[in-house]
């Protein structure tokens, strides 16, 4: 279910399009979306297709969908991954460079 519903809230942030902000009930679906499936896909032992599809979704638009969970989530998530200190720091400079400071650095360190 979670699949539809991140396909859903994707065209709705895309039908959005610059109108949409971090605000945006549109922007918050698609986040609760994208990071239940990753945490789905890890119980699945799908580990790599949910931090690849928390990747994207930052990747799109760091300042529109990075928020503490993501980043948390993604923090966990690198945590069974051999290149779990590089990929946190990697987070760690996507939000120094979109200065999200609403994001607690204590919550990408693990």
């Amino acid at each position: 279910h979670f699949e539809a519903a991140v396909s859903v809230a994707t065209v709705a942030v895309k039908g959005a399009g610059a109108a949409a902000t971090p605000t945006s009930t549109c922007v918050d679906e698609l986040v609760t979306a994208q990071n239940n499936l990753a945490v789905c896909r890890l119980s699945g032992r799908q580990l790599k297709d949910g931090v690849n599809g928390l990747e994207a979704l930052v990747r799109q638009s760091p300042a529109l969908f990075l928020r503490q969970s993501v980043a948390q989530n993604l923090s966990s998530l690198y945590e069974f991954l051999p290149e779990a200190k590089e990929r946190r720091l990697a987070l760690r400079e996507v939000v120094d460079a979109f200065q999200l400071d609403d994001i607690d650095p204590k919550g990408i360190e693990q």
